[in-house]
């Protein structure tokens, strides 16, 4: 699911009990493991970072569905790429 709030960022409402989740590059393997809004050396500002594999221990990990979701749309306007919101099991 999408809405105004988190345009490029696409996740399933029915998640949100669910206690761990990851930020995957949309139709990827790639996990965001570091998201820098400030980066200057990019237009637009901001930049991230990404790891390949499902469970990857240094992908970034949130412990709410919501923190998922404002981390995110930061990944998203940083990236311009489609994020999904993956909930993940929780041993990383």
């Amino acid at each position: 699911m999408s809405n105004n709030k988190y345009i490029g960022v696409y996740w399933h409402e029915d998640d949100r009990v669910k206690e761990l989740f990851a930020l995957r590059l949309g139709g990827t393997g790639k996990f965001v493991s570091k998201i820098d809004p400030g980066d200057s050396t990019c237009r637009p500002p901001g930049s991230i970072e990404t790891v390949c594999g499902w469970g990857n221990p240094k992908a970034l990990y949130f412990d709410t569905l919501d923190a998922a979701l404002k981390a995110g749309e930061q990944a998203w306007i940083a990236e311009g790429c489609h994020i999904s919101i993956e909930a993940m099991d929780e041993s990383r």
